[in-house]
Parts: structure tokens; sequence; C-alpha cells
């Protein structure tokens, strides 16, 4: 059943119009209807969920205007994949509420409107939407898939994406190329700097200070060490001072003498202390 929502806006003297269809309406007494919305979802939704949902709770206002003699109106979702019935009522506040709600919502568009900022936001309904035309996200796409091929290879927007793409893809072989090269040296440089006891190396026109940090390296996630360590630091009550297991947070917790030396020493069974290096290329 198609139908009409009218909402009176006092603020703006303005009525809005919202059009529904109800995927069925069922009589089940003289004065009680069924409002009976069918969805496909592969899970179904909580009572939670169902008691502020707003799409039939609009529908039951259109309905108790076209029917004012229905005293009882139930909003019905059959979740079919799951095989479940989920029904929920609204009173007459929740309705005013729902009304005012729906009107600031309203209120909301027509602004963004007005100053022509209307972010899209994509979802997994985009194909079904009857806006794509107009919408930041997909308007594009629909504009050039109307383009013949010659027109669309010229088209401004897809010869930058593509020029976009051609250059990042140049820039990642270069990063690809040079990564394990500028490792390479970053050893060579390590090892140089300790064999000479130095922590800053001269060049011709730059300084490079090379600095020794220690942190601690954590057991990987899922693995049983890690597993063990978790419980360790939860049965001992510091779970809440590791952020969730933080390697930053943790090395900072054992360098600070926080943990009794009893307890660091079972820690440091799971946590390994390692050098970490970093270099720093300054001005001379």
């Amino acid at each position: 059943m198609k139908i009409n929502i009218s909402l009176y806006d006092k603020e703006k003297q303005k009525t809005y119009d919202l059009i529904g269809y109800i995927d069925r309406l069922s009589l089940v007494s003289e004065n009680h209807i069924e409002i009976i919305d069918y969805k496909t979802n592969n899970t179904a939704k909580t009572q939670q969920e169902v008691d502020i949902d707003k799409q039939l709770a609009l529908y039951s206002i259109a309905i108790k205007e076209k029917f004012p003699f229905i005293e009882k109106i139930d909003l019905c979702w059959f979740f079919l994949s799951a095989g479940i019935k989920q029904v929920s009522t609204r009173t007459v506040e929740d309705l005013d509420k729902l009304k005012k709600e729906t009107i600031e919502i309203i209120r909301e568009i027509e602004l963004s409107k007005e100053k022509n900022n209307f972010p899209g936001k994509p979802s997994a309904l985009c194909d079904w939407c009857s806006y794509r035309s107009i919408c930041p996200f997909k308007s594009h796409d629909v504009k050039t898939k109307e383009l013949p091929e010659n027109e669309y290879l010229k088209e401004d927007g897809v010869v930058l994406v593509n020029k976009y793409q051609e250059m990042t893809e140049k820039k990642k072989a270069l990063v690809d190329k040079i990564d394990p090269e500028i490792e390479k040296l970053k050893e060579a440089i390590i090892i140089y700097s300790k064999e000479n006891n130095l922590e800053k190396l001269f060049g011709k026109d730059k300084s490079l200070l090379v600095k020794e940090y220690s942190s601690y390296k954590i057991p990987d996630k899922k693995s049983k060490e890690r597993e063990i360590l978790e419980n360790l630091l939860k049965e001992n009550n510091f779970w809440p001072f590791v952020s969730d297991l933080s390697y930053i947070e943790l090395s900072k917790l054992i360098r600070s003498d926080f943990f009794n030396e009893s307890f660091k020493s079972k820690l440091l069974d799971f946590v390994k202390e390692e050098k970490i290096h970093r270099l720093y290329l300054n001005r001379k």
C-alpha cells in the first residue's frame, strides 16, 4: 500500500510530504491492524533495534490518520532468512517525538541544500539509490559511463585519475627498489657508529644523528605466549595500566620500575628487550 505522511513544521509554517510503501497491512480485528515489513537480511534486528526503528513508526502515523477508528497498531518485521518475527508498538508520545525528530532531519537536509554542503554517504544501498546522478560519490561514475569510449578517455576527471594511478605505481616501484638499499646503508651506518663510538656523523652538507633506544618486543597476537602474558597481567591487576598491551606503554612501565622485581622477572620471560635505531638527518 502506498501511503502519504504529512508533517507540519509550525516554526517554518511548512508542510512536508513523505511517501512510503507498506509491504503488507493486515486487519487482525475490527480495531487492530498489523503493519508488516519483510526483510531479507541475513541477521534479524534485536528487540531494542525494532523499538527505535523509524520506518514502520512513520507508516503508523499515516495509517492512524487514514483509519482513525483503529485502536491498536502493531509494527511487525518478518526476517525471512532467520525465520523470526519481531513486534513493536508506539505510544502517542512516541509518535509526537518522532514527528519532531523527522522535521528536524528535513530542516538539516534543506539547510545543506542551501549551503551546497551535501556530502555523500556510500553504502551497500548505493546501487538502488535514485540520486546517484547528483551524489558527490557517484555522479562522476554515472556521467562518464554514458560517454562513448573515445570521449571517456579524454574526460578531464578520468585523465587525472589515470595519471595519478600511473605516478603512484611508478613511485611504489621506486620505493620497492630503493628501500632494501636504504636498509643496507642504515645497517652499515649503525655498525660504523658503534665501532668508532660515534653518535653523530658528518657528510658534505648534512649531519646524521644515530640514536639507540631500548624497547620490549611483545609476543604476536593469537600466540600461546601472548595469551599467557595477558592472563598474567590481568591476574595481577596490571591490565588497565598497559593500554591493551601497547608495547610503548609496557616498555615505559618496565623501565620506570613500576613492577616489583618478582613480577618483572616473570614478565621478562615473555617480553624480550631489543635495540631500535633511529637516524635523523639534519643540517650540518
